[in-house]
């Protein structure tokens, strides 16, 4: 039994079916996997050029892609998840500051 049959034998399926883990098809949905690695990786490349350049700037994402391979739009979201941390630093250190 394939995981799609087994979803739709399952009772109550088209009944928030999906959100009980025993009829999902791919046990491991939501775990991460490699793909997050690679995210943590390119936000990490992203929070260093924000660092770097003190800031957001227009057209960042694109030369990340440039620079490191990949589409700009993956990387408009590394840069924009790389914002809120940076963001979050800046705020830190504005509250350390006397």
């Amino acid at each position: 039994m394939t995981g799609l049959q087994r979803v739709v034998a399952t009772p109550g399926h088209g009944q928030g079916a999906w959100r009980r883990p025993e009829c999902r098809p791919f046990p491991a949905w939501g775990g991460g996997g490699p793909g997050r690695e690679q995210r943590e990786r390119s936000v990490a490349v992203a929070l260093g050029a924000l660092r770097r350049h003190g800031g957001p700037r227009r057209g960042l994402a694109a030369e990340l892609a440039r620079e490191h391979g990949g589409v700009a739009r993956s990387w408009q979201r590394s840069v924009a998840e790389a914002l809120a941390a940076f963001e979050s630093e800046q705020a830190q250190d504005g509250d350390a500051s006397p």
